[in-house]
């Protein structure tokens, strides 16, 4: 395995603009385009506060009325357990409020399904495939002219009960591999920081109709997954070391991760002020190398926070945590990036 020292200087990151798109509606008052000057406004602070007012009201309006807007509830479910953003409690519309416990769930708020593409694994003319989990798992185009069904709603379930998880098992995520001859879902999400958690990852063979769990025990909590470019190989991290896998038996690629030792996945610091992402490892086009990061966090100060937890049963005290969180000037986790040779693998 070969590795990469890395040379790694504090930088600053600036805050880019955003530019908000704003509905045409009736119901707005407008006395000049807002689109045209909304950036030149942006910093009047009774504008600014105007706009959240309205917004505000024009929000409660439509939580109060009968009326189902769809921008604003959007109901969507499926067997694979996508959520219904609906609020529970219709029975009476007209003294309906919205709670706190709504708006931090985001019950108001629109849910676009992310699309996942893919390629077929034959016929690179055939674009704008993606995958479909409405009752059945399928691969279909934006056309829809084109359709094919890697499991059924009955196939799954049977997998499942086989599987001893039970047929009530909903999925957060399904991802096919380039080969459309597996399925690696995710279920049990527990949010770790901003773009990272743990889950747990079954395999579904799509010729034998059988359901696996991807790691060897159902204990372990695997922070990412996933697929090879192509076949259907996967990778995937638990306890921050990195694993492979190729269906039929699965390798250890590192031994050192640890409290402070990250492989192939971020510390807080590459996740948070880098990457944007938990990933920290990457695949080779043609599904022979992984190319990851390792960090190292020995060295950077230990900043400590308390955290008020009301569901505690010792709520009065809060709860002490840590992370490795390095300030200006002080020591920043040390890098080293490593290529992994998957043909060398014992």
């Amino acid at each position: 395995m070969e590795s990469y020292k890395l040379s790694v200087n504090n930088t600053n990151t600036a805050l880019g603009e955003k530019n908000e798109n704003f509905h045409n509606d009736s119901r707005t008052v407008r006395t000049e385009p807002l689109e045209s000057t909304l950036n030149s406004r942006l910093g009047d602070k009774k504008f600014s506060l105007l706009l959240w007012k309205q917004a505000a009201n024009h929000l409660h309006k439509k939580a109060n009325s009968n009326e189902k807007h769809p921008n604003i509830f959007s109901r969507y479910t499926s067997i694979f357990g996508k959520r219904d953003n609906t609020p529970k409690d219709e029975t009476n519309a007209e003294e309906q409020y919205i709670s706190f416990n709504e708006y931090n769930a985001g019950s108001y708020v629109s849910n676009l399904d992310d699309i996942t593409y893919v390629k077929h694994p034959e016929n690179a003319t055939i674009d704008g495939l993606y995958i479909s989990e409405e009752d059945d798992i399928k691969i279909v185009n934006i056309e829809e002219t084109f359709e094919h069904i890697l499991a059924t709603k009955s196939d799954i379930s049977s997998a499942l009960v086989a599987a001893s998880l039970g047929n009530d098992t909903s999925f957060i995520s399904i991802t096919a591999s380039p080969d459309w001859k597996f399925l690696l879902l995710e279920t049990d999400r527990v949010k770790i920081f901003r773009h990272s958690y743990y889950s747990t990852y079954y395999v579904y063979s799509v010729d034998t109709k059988k359901m696996t769990p991807l790691s060897n025990t159902l204990n372990d909590r695997v922070t990412l997954a996933q697929f090879s470019p192509v076949g259907h190989s996967i990778s995937f991290v638990i306890e921050n070391d990195l694993y492979t896998s190729d269906m039929s038996k699965i390798n250890r690629v590192t031994t050192s991760g640890g409290v402070n030792v990250f492989n192939a996945i971020s510390d807080w610091v590459y996740e948070e002020e880098v990457f944007g992402s938990s990933y920290a490892h990457w695949w080779s086009p043609d599904g022979t190398k992984i190319l990851f990061l390792q960090t190292n966090d020995t060295f950077v100060t230990e900043y400590k926070y308390s955290l008020y937890n009301p569901n505690s049963a010792n709520n009065s005290y809060p709860e002490e945590q840590s992370i490795k969180f390095p300030k200006a000037g002080y020591s920043n986790p040390t890098p080293q990036v490593f290529v992994h040779d998957l043909s060398s693998a014992g």
